[in-house]
């Protein structure tokens, strides 16, 4: 809570009439998966030269 930022909103914005609200084109969410504990990232063995 301490690093929270506000911005004031102007009301004029708030409160809007507006008879057709433009539509938001929707991006496919991306969700993330913690590893657990036995799981590794995909990492590459060194290669001897």
């Amino acid at each position: 809570m301490h690093n929270e930022a506000t911005t004031e909103i102007p009301v004029h914005l708030l409160f809007r009439d507006d008879p057709d609200p433009a539509p938001v084109p929707l991006r496919p969410a991306v969700v993330a998966r913690r590893q657990g504990p036995g799981e590794r990232p995909g990492t590459r063995r060194p290669v001897n030269a």
